[in-house]
């Protein structure tokens, strides 16, 4: 199994897309709330605008603290892997001598 196959079937890979997702279908839902009629609406581009801004600026906060959480453990489990691997190859390459 590939490192890229480990990294797609992660359980926290998934956490992070299905929040993703659900804040674009959020920030996708607020097209439907504004009026169709332009002679009654009341919503300004600058508005559309700041809901846009807002909508994606949360969902960019939201996933930088579910990497900020994750990218810790994920290092040092790498870092573990790494360092068995080397400590393996140097006993090897030492045990051959």
């Amino acid at each position: 199994m590939s490192m890229l196959t480990k990294i797609k079937e992660s359980p926290v890979v998934k956490a992070v897309a299905v929040s993703a997702l659900s804040s674009v279908v959020a920030g996708a839902g607020m097209f439907s709330s504004f009026p169709t009629d332009p002679e009654t609406s009341t919503v300004s581009s600058a508005d559309f605008t700041s809901a846009l801004t807002t909508a994606f600026g949360n969902m960019q906060s939201d996933i930088f603290s579910y990497i900020l959480i994750v990218l810790p453990i994920a290092l040092a489990v790498v870092g573990a892997f790494f360092g068995i691997r080397k400590a393996i190859s140097f006993f090897k390459s030492t045990a051959g001598k």
